[in-house]
């Protein structure tokens, strides 16, 4: 069982200074700037945020948790 929040894919890798900046604040920040192909901020919708337009839809009785990792 888990949680899974904010899901992107790139067409190319990240470096390692893109990784840091996106995670080092242990809360990942606006990735809009690093052009990913598809971004679901799974905040209650699937809308694809990146510029694949690739929107989904929830099947299955997805639920949502307001946990947040420490």
């Amino acid at each position: 069982n888990g949680n899974i929040d904010e899901v992107a894919f790139w067409k190319t890798k990240l470096t390692l200074t893109d990784v840091q900046n996106i995670y080092n604040s242990g809360v990942p920040n606006d990735i809009s700037d690093l052009n990913p192909i598809s971004w679901w901020r799974l905040e209650q919708n699937t809308t694809d945020s990146g510029t694949g337009g690739n929107d989904g839809t929830l099947k299955n009785g997805t639920t949502y948790s307001t946990d947040v990792p420490s």
